[in-house]
């Protein structure tokens, strides 16, 4: 996206087009060493979700379910002012200091006790959340900036129980598990990635609410 500003904005001005350094997008492949197997796991089980087994190299999407008539959508706007708040808030009720407090755990864990607590119904319903990673500093090497590609993977907290989430201290309890899965994304072997998409998908069969993030805090998508 920077460079596409950049190339925009110098033939506006009539000047050469060109790209410095660190803006020129990275597409060698050979960057990733060894993850052959990975890619190639990772895609049977996605294609094992499909409900067209003739055709293995579609790319349409995986079936999900109907939407009821009843479904709303809604825009819920946090503020920085909310944000410190909650900050502070988990900062007086955790017991764990060393907790990562950025505005995105803070944000979704809010969201996310917020939507189960509307979610309502049996207590001890199995619910499900996950966060998506940014693997290219995360590799042993790590992956340039520039590295124009896929490499994101799923980190998740699995078929917990709703009152987990729905209690008055849900909201905290929430952020911790967000803080651990961002935390543990540094420290993580590439070996686990698959055992975790496969749980990902594992979970969707038994749980009764399954929460993601979708977009981009970076491109404000």
């Amino acid at each position: 996206i920077k460079a596409w500003a950049h190339f925009c904005k110098q033939h506006l001005e009539n000047r050469v087009v060109s790209l410095p350094e660190n803006l020129t997008p990275s597409v060698d492949r050979s960057l990733l060493r060894d993850l052959t197997w990975l890619d190639e796991k990772m895609i049977e089980i996605v294609r094992s979700l499909k409900e067209d087994k003739t055709n293995e190299r579609s790319l349409s999407p995986i079936p999900t379910g109907e939407l009821e008539d009843d479904v709303v959508m809604a825009t819920v706007v946090l503020s920085g002012d909310d944000v410190e708040r909650l900050r502070e808030r988990v900062k007086s009720e955790s017991p764990d200091q060393s907790l990562h407090l950025s505005t995105f755990v803070i944000a979704y864990a809010y969201t996310w006790s917020c939507l189960v607590k509307a979610r309502g119904g049996n207590a001890n319903r199995s619910v499900s959340f996950l966060v998506i990673g940014d693997f290219r500093e995360r590799l042993d090497p790590p992956l340039p900036a520039t590295y124009f590609g896929n490499c994101m993977f799923p980190a998740g907290s699995y078929n917990r129980k709703a009152v987990d989430f729905a209690e008055e201290r849900g909201f905290v309890t929430a952020v911790e598990i967000l803080s651990d899965l961002v935390k543990g994304l540094s420290s993580r072997k590439i070996e686990t990635i698959v055992k975790e998409f496969a749980d990902a998908f594992d979970s969707l069969h038994g749980t009764s609410q399954f929460g993601t993030v979708a977009g981009s805090t970076r491109l404000g998508v």
